[in-house]
């Protein structure tokens, strides 16, 4: 069941509020005015008005009569009645939020009837408006979390694969490579298995936020999957990539042995692993050689950080 409309009557005159308050207060209707007693939380529907836009203080979202302390952002809609000069929509405010496509103006001796269907008119386009605005924003909402990572809220590998992907095609306008650097946490399963995977989940939460922390603005970190980190570098020679990823590394680690509770159990740490783009790379291939140094880093022991010139 729908709402009902919420009506606010804007007139100086006493008779006229209340021959409108006859007209259109109905189960469905609810009508207000600025010297109410309490006004209704639900956003107003529809103001109608018997005087010049540019002097009605709502439009300028200041308070809407003088005894009514409260300000309005007002995205409803708006009946002008006896209004003069406001035959036509083109003539209600174009520059005004209000003088929309909500927007209707009626005879000063328009009748109950045309008062209610212009009411019902304007609040249909209003709340269709509202919804769609909703929807919109809804949306949006929706495509942000396609592509965040539930656990860390930093990107996930959709958002990942969506980046790599973009910027392996921008990769020729850039005088250096395109650097891939994979991190994983050396301890996590013993962490799962030892403390649980609460603990687990605290560690995966720290490391997201050391990594971000720990590059420049226009790097790209991603969770590509269980204890599993990815970096973007773009525009880097080998050499800046190898002392950037470890320092990155290095920084994690720190980050973890003093930041998380497990720490206090396990000495916390990262394996890093690296690869710049060559010409002849795809960017699976590129993936491949990175992925390959990360397990080199695993195989000597961890905490270290692997590169095409071998673990350091």
């Amino acid at each position: 069941m729908s709402a009902p409309i919420q009506i606010f009557l804007h007139t100086d005159s006493a008779k006229r509020r209340e021959l409108w308050r006859t007209f259109l207060s109905t189960p469905t209707q609810i009508c207000v005015t600025g010297v109410d007693e309490s006004a209704p939380h639900a956003p107003i529907d529809v103001v109608i008005t018997d005087q010049q836009l540019d002097v009605v203080p709502l439009v300028q979202r200041a308070p809407l009569v003088s005894d009514c302390e409260d300000t309005l952002d007002y995205d409803g809609g708006l009946i002008a009645v006896g209004v003069a000069g406001c035959d036509r929509l083109s003539d209600m405010a174009p520059q005004n939020p209000i003088g929309g496509p909500a927007s209707v103006s009626l005879p000063a001796d328009a009748t109950e009837r045309e008062l209610n269907l212009a009411v019902l008119l304007v609040t249909k386009i209003v709340r269709l408006r509202r919804d769609y605005g909703t929807q919109d924003q809804l949306s949006d909402k929706y495509q942000q979390l396609a592509f965040q990572d539930s656990l860390t809220s930093i990107a996930n590998r959709r958002a990942w694969d969506q980046e790599l992907a973009k910027r392996w095609e921008e990769r020729f306008s850039l005088p250096g490579s395109i650097c891939l650097a994979l991190f994983d946490i050396d301890q996590l399963k013993q962490i799962n298995d030892m403390l649980g995977h609460a603990e687990g989940d605290s560690v995966l939460r720290a490391s997201a936020t050391a990594l971000v922390s720990s590059v420049r603005e226009r790097d790209f970190v991603a969770r590509l999957g269980g204890d599993e980190f990815g970096v973007l570098f773009d525009d880097i020679d080998p050499a800046s990539a190898h002392r950037i990823s470890d320092r990155i590394r290095r920084s994690t680690s720190r980050y973890l042995a003093t930041g998380t509770t497990s720490s206090d159990e396990l000495p916390v740490t990262t394996s890093a692993g690296y690869a710049c783009s060559k010409p002849d790379d795809s960017v699976d291939s590129l993936f491949r050689r990175a992925d390959e140094a990360l397990r080199r880093s695993k195989q000597a022991g961890g905490n270290t950080t692997t590169g095409e010139a071998g673990p350091s």
